[in-house]
């Protein structure tokens, strides 16, 4: 997830992208697009490893998703931070 931002923050800061634009990117890129989402991503690896078995029983299906939230929030949380200037996604 964080790599999708810096890739928008980086085509924003080349004039590629307007900042309006480049935030509903993003948004759409974190949760919605089936071919660049991070979270898509995620749950397919989440999911082979679980069919695999490979994981502990405390890192389950539903323990794997809370960790992504966790991290997603903490990502949210942290924007101002990592972008400066308002250039946050």
């Amino acid at each position: 997830m964080s790599r999708a931002r810096a890739s928008g923050l980086d085509a924003t800061t080349r004039g590629r992208n307007p900042p309006s634009a480049r935030a509903e990117a993003s948004a759409a890129c974190e949760e919605t697009d089936p071919i660049r989402c991070a979270r898509d991503e995620f749950n397919k690896v989440r999911d082979k490893l679980v069919a695999q078995g490979i994981c502990p029983p405390c890192l389950d299906g539903p323990a794997m998703d809370a960790l992504a939230d966790s991290l997603t929030a903490q990502l949210d949380a942290v924007n101002d931070d990592v972008y400066p200037c308002g250039l946050a996604p």
